[in-house]
């Protein structure tokens, strides 16, 4: 959730043909059938500030799963020049595991990525959680923030960003893989939902991708990944700026065991709010109900797409105001 002009951020103009014209050029051989090597089965592929964190704990927790240390490998959309001996690296370890995964939370706003994913992986099972576009505009922004200047110097900045538009815009996302994928393959979830009853959540989740849904992990009775202030804007911005160095650099997996050892999660982050940041959530709740009011417009066309309803939350956010 970055600028994507240093991590392959999309044009909005583009399309899913272009994409596949442009890659045609550029494209990595995948897999051959006889390659015996373990490969993904399935895809968390957004959005960020959903849940993810929390998912992947609860995947990488269930004895019948593989998911790398790295989460986020970005091959799909940042790392794919690094080739497929690369990405399948990642995946050496997986064993017996009956579901293999790579969660990697901006494929959803890609379209090259989608494209890519489709011609290598055409059987992929697709996960995508989603979030109250007001709630979400919140966490990304508040995220974006803390975490790199690129995309403007204050929140407001950032919310005007045609990036930060781009990320918000559900509907036209996820209807390129909808156009790439049997719906049979997508599994879209919501965050709420997660929220109010997360046995029932994962339960989903672990049916999808086809191991044993009793299993019951540990995250259930916790929060992962909740947004907090950093102590030091610049130290986070370092440390960020230095794993996506990193991940270029095709270290995804000493990112993955620095960002989870609770050592480096207690030198960068604090506990507590400052009298700033509570001057900052009046800004941003300011612009969560804009967004909500942008957004009340495309909920019943995402609804169509994913075929299922809403949340009531979603429902009543949007038309708080109205």
């Amino acid at each position: 959730m970055v600028n994507r002009a240093d991590t392959g951020f999309d044009d909005p103009a583009r399309t899913t043909a272009s994409v596949r014209r442009r890659d045609q050029s550029a494209h990595i051989a995948g897999p051959t059938m006889s390659d015996a090597r373990p490969r993904p089965t399935f895809l968390y592929i957004g959005t960020p500030k959903s849940g993810s964190t929390w998912i992947y704990e609860a995947l990488r927790s269930h004895p019948q799963v593989f998911v790398p240390v790295a989460k986020d490998l970005q091959f799909f959309d940042n790392n794919y020049r690094l080739g497929w001996d690369w990405y399948l690296r990642h995946f050496k370890n997986a064993g017996s595991a009956v579901a293999v995964g790579d969660l990697s939370q901006d494929y959803y706003w890609s379209a090259p990525a989608a494209a890519r994913i489709r011609a290598e992986l055409p059987e992929i099972r697709l996960i995508c959680c989603l979030r109250e576009p007001g709630d979400f505009a919140i966490s990304a922004l508040r995220w974006i923030h803390n975490h790199t200047g690129r995309l403007g110097s204050n929140f407001g900045e950032i919310a005007e960003h045609l990036s930060f538009a781009r990320l918000l815009s559900y509907r036209e996302n996820l209807e390129i893989y909808f156009d790439l994928f049997p719906r049979d393959q997508i599994l879209v979830v919501f965050y709420e939902d997660l929220k109010a009853e997360p046995r029932t959540f994962i339960r989903q989740l672990y049916q999808f991708i086809g191991v044993d849904p009793d299993y019951e992990p540990a995250v259930l009775s916790s929060r992962s990944n909740v947004t907090r202030p950093p102590r030091s804007r610049m130290l986070l911005r370092l440390a960020f700026e230095t794993a996506q160095l990193l991940r270029r650099l095709g270290a995804a997996n000493l990112v993955g065991a620095v960002r989870w050892n609770p050592i480096f999660d207690k030198l960068v982050y604090r506990g507590t709010m400052r009298r700033e940041d509570r001057f900052a959530q009046i800004e941003l709740d300011r612009i969560a109900e804009r967004v909500r009011q942008e957004a009340a417009g495309e909920l019943d066309a995402l609804a169509r797409l994913i075929g299922k309803p809403l949340p009531a939350q979603w429902l009543r956010a949007a038309h708080r105001r109205s």
